[in-house]
Protein backbone atom coordinates (compact mmCIF):
# COMPACT_ATOMS: atom_id res chain seq x y z
CA UNK A 1 0.00 0.00 0.00
CA UNK A 2 1.48 3.51 -1.02
CA UNK A 3 1.99 5.68 2.24
CA UNK A 4 -0.47 8.31 1.30
CA UNK A 5 -3.28 5.47 1.51
CA UNK A 6 -1.91 3.65 4.69
CA UNK A 7 -2.12 7.66 6.09
CA UNK A 8 -5.16 8.51 4.38
CA UNK A 9 -7.05 5.31 6.07
CA UNK A 10 -5.07 5.66 9.44
CA UNK A 11 -6.79 8.99 9.88
CA UNK A 12 -10.14 9.22 8.27
CA UNK A 13 -11.34 5.24 9.06
CA UNK A 14 -11.74 5.50 12.52
CA UNK A 15 -14.09 9.01 11.42
CA UNK A 16 -15.96 6.47 9.37
CA UNK A 17 -16.81 4.17 11.85
CA UNK A 18 -18.31 6.91 13.91
CA UNK A 19 -20.04 9.06 11.64
CA UNK A 20 -21.80 6.57 9.67
CA UNK A 21 -21.60 3.42 11.80
CA UNK A 22 -19.45 1.74 9.54
CA UNK A 23 -19.60 -1.88 10.37
CA UNK A 24 -17.19 -4.11 8.17
CA UNK A 25 -18.03 -8.32 7.74
CA UNK A 26 -15.84 -10.83 6.07
CA UNK A 27 -12.29 -8.55 5.42
CA UNK A 28 -10.10 -11.71 6.13
CA UNK A 29 -11.72 -13.38 3.37
CA UNK A 30 -9.55 -11.10 0.73
CA UNK A 31 -6.79 -12.73 -0.39
CA UNK A 32 -3.39 -11.06 -1.55
CA UNK A 33 -2.40 -10.98 -4.49
CA UNK A 34 -4.23 -9.63 -7.81
CA UNK A 35 -8.05 -9.12 -6.89
CA UNK A 36 -11.51 -7.78 -7.74
CA UNK A 37 -14.07 -6.62 -5.46
CA UNK A 38 -17.44 -6.84 -7.67
CA UNK A 39 -19.72 -4.37 -5.45
CA UNK A 40 -23.23 -3.02 -5.82
CA UNK A 41 -23.62 0.71 -6.41
CA UNK A 42 -25.96 2.69 -4.43
CA UNK A 43 -23.56 6.00 -3.76
CA UNK A 44 -20.87 8.31 -5.92
CA UNK A 45 -18.64 7.69 -2.56
CA UNK A 46 -18.83 3.83 -2.65
CA UNK A 47 -15.47 3.64 -4.11
CA UNK A 48 -14.63 5.17 -1.03
CA UNK A 49 -16.57 2.88 1.66
CA UNK A 50 -15.22 -0.17 -0.20
CA UNK A 51 -11.79 1.59 0.32
CA UNK A 52 -12.92 2.04 4.11
CA UNK A 53 -13.69 -1.46 3.98
CA UNK A 54 -11.12 -3.45 2.81
CA UNK A 55 -8.01 -1.36 4.47
CA UNK A 56 -6.33 -1.39 1.35
CA UNK A 57 -5.64 0.52 -2.07
CA UNK A 58 -7.64 0.10 -4.73
CA UNK A 59 -8.64 1.06 -8.47
CA UNK A 60 -11.57 1.75 -9.45
CA UNK A 61 -13.66 2.84 -12.86
CA UNK A 62 -15.31 6.14 -12.84
CA UNK A 63 -17.21 7.92 -15.78
CA UNK A 64 -15.25 9.70 -18.49
CA UNK A 65 -17.19 12.48 -18.42
CA UNK A 66 -15.73 13.19 -14.35
CA UNK A 67 -12.71 14.14 -16.43
CA UNK A 68 -13.41 16.41 -18.50
CA UNK A 69 -14.63 18.76 -15.14
CA UNK A 70 -12.36 21.62 -12.91
CA UNK A 71 -8.48 20.72 -13.63
CA UNK A 72 -8.56 20.35 -9.50
CA UNK A 73 -11.37 17.96 -9.27
CA UNK A 74 -9.53 15.71 -12.01
CA UNK A 75 -6.04 15.83 -10.63
CA UNK A 76 -7.53 14.42 -6.98
CA UNK A 77 -9.71 11.60 -8.61
CA UNK A 78 -6.75 10.41 -10.70
CA UNK A 79 -4.50 10.63 -7.40
CA UNK A 80 -6.63 8.38 -5.54
CA UNK A 81 -6.61 5.76 -8.50
CA UNK A 82 -9.61 6.65 -10.60
CA UNK A 83 -9.66 5.62 -14.10
CA UNK A 84 -11.67 6.94 -16.85
CA UNK A 85 -14.65 4.30 -19.04
CA UNK A 86 -17.72 4.85 -21.05
CA UNK A 87 -20.76 3.79 -19.14
CA UNK A 88 -22.72 3.56 -22.63
CA UNK A 89 -20.70 0.83 -24.21
CA UNK A 90 -17.75 -1.88 -23.52
CA UNK A 91 -14.50 0.13 -23.25
CA UNK A 92 -11.30 -1.82 -24.04
CA UNK A 93 -8.97 0.68 -23.02
CA UNK A 94 -10.02 0.81 -19.75
CA UNK A 95 -10.70 -3.16 -19.30
CA UNK A 96 -6.77 -3.47 -20.51
CA UNK A 97 -5.98 -1.14 -17.91
CA UNK A 98 -7.63 -2.96 -15.28
CA UNK A 99 -5.79 -6.23 -16.76
CA UNK A 100 -2.79 -4.67 -16.73
CA UNK A 101 -3.00 -3.35 -12.71
CA UNK A 102 -4.42 -6.89 -11.89
CA UNK A 103 -0.68 -8.46 -13.50
CA UNK A 104 0.69 -5.78 -10.95
CA UNK A 105 -1.51 -7.76 -8.42
CA UNK A 106 -3.49 -4.77 -7.42
CA UNK A 107 -6.89 -4.32 -6.24
CA UNK A 108 -9.28 -3.24 -8.26
CA UNK A 109 -13.20 -2.54 -7.68
CA UNK A 110 -16.12 -3.20 -10.12
CA UNK A 111 -19.52 -2.51 -10.04
CA UNK A 112 -21.39 -4.43 -12.60
CA UNK A 113 -24.97 -3.15 -12.08
CA UNK A 114 -23.17 -0.29 -14.39
CA UNK A 115 -24.83 2.78 -12.72
CA UNK A 116 -25.65 3.39 -9.27
CA UNK A 117 -29.10 1.92 -7.64
CA UNK A 118 -31.77 4.49 -7.11
CA UNK A 119 -33.57 2.40 -4.70
CA UNK A 120 -31.32 0.12 -3.07
CA UNK A 121 -32.39 -3.30 -4.82
CA UNK A 122 -29.56 -4.92 -7.01
CA UNK A 123 -30.01 -4.63 -11.30
CA UNK A 124 -28.69 -7.12 -13.59
CA UNK A 125 -25.04 -7.77 -13.44
CA UNK A 126 -22.87 -6.83 -17.17
CA UNK A 127 -20.34 -9.66 -18.22
CA UNK A 128 -17.10 -7.66 -18.44
CA UNK A 129 -16.60 -8.43 -15.22
CA UNK A 130 -15.96 -12.43 -15.91
CA UNK A 131 -13.91 -11.57 -18.43
CA UNK A 132 -12.02 -9.27 -16.91
CA UNK A 133 -11.35 -12.25 -13.87
CA UNK A 134 -10.76 -15.29 -16.73
CA UNK A 135 -8.41 -13.29 -18.84
CA UNK A 136 -6.25 -11.71 -15.39
CA UNK A 137 -6.58 -15.10 -13.55
CA UNK A 138 -8.00 -12.95 -10.55
CA UNK A 139 -10.12 -13.78 -8.22
CA UNK A 140 -13.50 -12.20 -7.44
CA UNK A 141 -15.09 -11.05 -4.14
CA UNK A 142 -18.40 -10.57 -3.85
CA UNK A 143 -18.86 -7.04 -1.84
CA UNK A 144 -22.21 -6.04 -0.49
CA UNK A 145 -22.84 -1.92 0.59
CA UNK A 146 -25.31 -2.01 3.20
CA UNK A 147 -27.29 1.27 4.53
CA UNK A 148 -25.62 3.65 2.01
CA UNK A 149 -29.10 4.55 0.47
CA UNK A 150 -30.30 5.59 3.61
CA UNK A 151 -27.15 7.87 5.19
CA UNK A 152 -26.85 11.21 5.32
CA UNK A 153 -23.39 11.20 3.13
CA UNK A 154 -25.58 10.08 0.08
CA UNK A 155 -27.69 12.85 1.45
CA UNK A 156 -24.97 15.22 0.61
CA UNK A 157 -23.43 13.62 -2.02
CA UNK A 158 -25.86 12.14 -4.24
CA UNK A 159 -27.36 15.33 -5.10
CA UNK A 160 -28.83 14.23 -8.47
CA UNK A 161 -30.94 11.47 -6.49
CA UNK A 162 -31.82 13.99 -4.17
CA UNK A 163 -33.51 16.18 -6.82
CA UNK A 164 -35.46 13.15 -8.46
CA UNK A 165 -36.60 11.98 -5.32
CA UNK A 166 -35.03 8.91 -4.82
CA UNK A 167 -33.11 9.76 -1.60
CA UNK A 168 -34.45 11.45 1.44
CA UNK A 169 -33.16 13.35 4.32
CA UNK A 170 -32.79 10.46 6.70
CA UNK A 171 -34.86 10.65 9.77
CA UNK A 172 -32.06 9.42 12.36
CA UNK A 173 -28.38 8.26 11.39
CA UNK A 174 -28.19 4.81 9.82
CA UNK A 175 -25.82 1.88 9.80
CA UNK A 176 -23.73 1.69 7.19
CA UNK A 177 -22.66 -2.46 6.70
CA UNK A 178 -19.90 -3.50 3.95
CA UNK A 179 -19.77 -7.32 3.83
CA UNK A 180 -17.23 -9.56 1.67
CA UNK A 181 -18.12 -12.89 0.45
CA UNK A 182 -16.23 -16.17 -0.13
CA UNK A 183 -13.79 -15.40 -3.53
CA UNK A 184 -15.46 -16.73 -6.57
CA UNK A 185 -12.61 -18.33 -8.42
CA UNK A 186 -11.66 -17.82 -12.12
CA UNK A 187 -10.18 -20.98 -12.94
CA UNK A 188 -13.44 -23.11 -12.47
CA UNK A 189 -14.32 -21.31 -15.98
CA UNK A 190 -14.26 -21.52 -19.07
CA UNK A 191 -12.13 -19.02 -20.87
CA UNK A 192 -14.90 -18.08 -23.50
CA UNK A 193 -18.10 -15.89 -23.73
CA UNK A 194 -20.68 -18.48 -21.76
CA UNK A 195 -17.72 -18.64 -19.33
CA UNK A 196 -17.65 -15.17 -18.72
CA UNK A 197 -21.47 -14.87 -18.32
CA UNK A 198 -21.46 -18.10 -15.96
CA UNK A 199 -19.12 -16.37 -13.53
CA UNK A 200 -20.69 -13.46 -13.47
CA UNK A 201 -23.88 -15.11 -13.28
CA UNK A 202 -22.36 -16.83 -9.82
CA UNK A 203 -20.85 -13.81 -8.62
CA UNK A 204 -23.74 -11.56 -8.70
CA UNK A 205 -25.94 -14.39 -7.02
CA UNK A 206 -23.27 -14.52 -4.19
CA UNK A 207 -23.95 -10.78 -3.87
CA UNK A 208 -27.60 -10.95 -3.75
CA UNK A 209 -27.09 -13.33 -0.84
CA UNK A 210 -24.83 -11.21 1.09
CA UNK A 211 -27.86 -8.57 0.41
CA UNK A 212 -30.65 -11.08 1.52
CA UNK A 213 -28.38 -12.16 4.86
CA UNK A 214 -28.14 -8.47 5.51
CA UNK A 215 -32.08 -7.83 5.32
CA UNK A 216 -31.98 -10.48 8.37
CA UNK A 217 -29.97 -8.02 10.30
CA UNK A 218 -30.86 -4.53 9.37
CA UNK A 219 -34.73 -5.07 8.62
CA UNK A 220 -34.95 -1.42 7.63
CA UNK A 221 -32.67 -2.31 4.18
CA UNK A 222 -34.95 -3.00 0.65
CA UNK A 223 -35.76 -6.29 0.68
CA UNK A 224 -34.18 -8.48 -2.43
CA UNK A 225 -36.56 -10.73 -4.27
CA UNK A 226 -34.87 -14.66 -4.76
CA UNK A 227 -32.10 -14.45 -7.45
CA UNK A 228 -34.17 -16.87 -9.20
CA UNK A 229 -37.48 -15.63 -9.61
CA UNK A 230 -35.60 -12.06 -10.42
CA UNK A 231 -34.22 -14.59 -13.39
CA UNK A 232 -37.35 -16.03 -14.60
CA UNK A 233 -35.34 -19.62 -13.52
Amino acid sequence: MKLRWRLAWLTTYPIARILLDLRVSGREKLPSGPLILASNHVSNVDPVIVGWAAARELHFFAKEELFTGPKLFTWLIRFWNAWPASRSRVDPTAIKRFAHLLRRRQTVVLFPEGTRSKTGELAGFKPGIGMLAIGSHAPVVPTLIAGMDRSWLSYLVDKDLVRRGSRKRPARPATVRVVFGDPVEPHEYERSKDGYVEMTRVVEQEVRKLKRNAECRMPNIKREEPSEERHGR
